[in-house]
């Protein structure tokens, strides 16, 4: 098998000729990617390209909340925050962000109060349309070699995002008639640049982000039924609909959600965190929906980056026993490297994973 026919028989649950191994969020060749960059990053784009079973991903301008909203924008602080102003019908909205490509955090969320989410229901919509060439391009480039693929938020992590954790969280059981507006809003402009993509882009793996927000301990499982379940089973079908696969993206806890996620429809599972990040081993996330998902995992990132190889070794064995058995697993890592400069601490850590994933999954 090539890499593009392994990496699709495990998402079809499958048996392909080996267990595929990828590393998360590594991708040899990509559109849109800081790392490509950097120099420290290229021996582990190599190591990717050559010892395992790489995703390619690619990035398309996804605009404002999926919508072509015009943004000012204004450097802070000798360029470490930018400052991004949207005017709509009502008034500016304003945000805050650090400006590292590695990991972005908000320092000012666009919505303070009531007003702000009347400002951003005024919000008119004009569609994004893309330049998909440089996608087309890599589709050739990739070839066989890799699988396609591309991330985005859902509704709900859209509108998760616009508001600080806890006052997200409030207005979920205060305003939840709102915020399911506001999803909604988002949602109907998100299918529309969807179906853009799927229209005019190549076959790929759709990760969707954000049903992890509406998961303990943020928010109890019923608002998963809230904010997810009539909104991301739309985005699974459009995707099947045109011959692509989807993933879901969901750090955490999955105990109270773990079946209304297979109920959605995806193809796979990304990133089955065992405790204590998660709170369900991955034996038990394989006999619960194992059959219903291909299951990718679930090797944490903050062990490759800072633990010990003999660490790295047993986390991958217990991956490989418990995802491995009867097909539909990819040993992955749970998410994509997020330092500025790659240490040679933890490029030997992914060789180690590499190691071992080729070692235990001999039969």
């Amino acid at each position: 098998m090539n890499v593009r026919e392994r990496l699709l028989t495990a998402i079809a649950g499958g048996e392909p000729d080996r267990m595929p191994i990828t590393l998360y969020g590594v991708y040899p060749s990509s559109v849109g990617d800081w790392r490509a960059s950097r120099p420290s990053y290229r021996p582990l784009l190599d190591l990717a390209a050559e010892q395992t079973d790489p995703f390619c991903q690619w990035n398309s301008d996804q605009g404002t909340f999926y919508g072509r909203v015009p943004a000012a924008v204004r450097p802070l602080e000798d360029g470490e925050f930018v400052e991004r102003t949207i005017e709509t019908p009502l008034g500016p909205l304003t945000c805050v962000t650090n400006t590292s490509p590695a990991t972005q955090w908000i320092r000012k969320f666009y919505l303070q109060d009531d007003d702000d989410v009347q400002r951003f229901f005024s919000i008119p919509y004009e569609p994004v349309r893309p330049d998909l060439r440089p996608v087309r391009e890599l589709e050739k480039t990739a070839g066989e070699r890799a699988l396609l693929c591309t991330a985005f938020l859902d509704g709900l992590g859209v509108v998760a995002d616009l508001f600080t954790p806890e006052e997200f969280a409030i207005r979920c059981v205060t305003q939840k008639r709102t915020i399911r507006g506001m999803i909604e809003k988002v949602s109907e402009q998100l299918y529309d640049y969807l179906e853009y993509l799927l229209d005019h882009g190549p076959q790929s793996l759709y990760i969707i982000g954000g049903p992890e927000l509406a998961t303990a301990p943020l928010l109890a499982p019923r608002y998963f039924d809230e904010f997810v379940m009539p909104f991301d089973g739309r985005l699974v079908e459009m995707i099947h609909q045109h011959g692509s696969w989807a993933a879901i993206h969901c750090h955490g806890r999955l105990n109270g959600v773990l079946e209304r996620i297979a109920d959605l429809g995806a193809d796979a599972l990304h990133p089955c965190e065992a405790p204590p990040m998660g709170d369900v081993p991955l034996a038990e996330v394989k006999l619960r929906v194992g059959r219903r998902m291909c299951l990718i995992g679930n090797v944490q990132i903050g062990d490759v980056i800072s633990s010990e190889r003999e660490i790295v070794d047993a986390r991958v064995r217990e991956a490989v026993r418990d995802g491995a058995p009867g097909g539909g697993f990819i040993l992955s890592i749970t998410a994509s490297p997020y330092e500025e400069e790659l240490t040679a601490h933890t490029l030997e850590n992914y060789r180690q994973f590499i190691r071992s994933g080729q070692e235990y999954s001999q039969p």
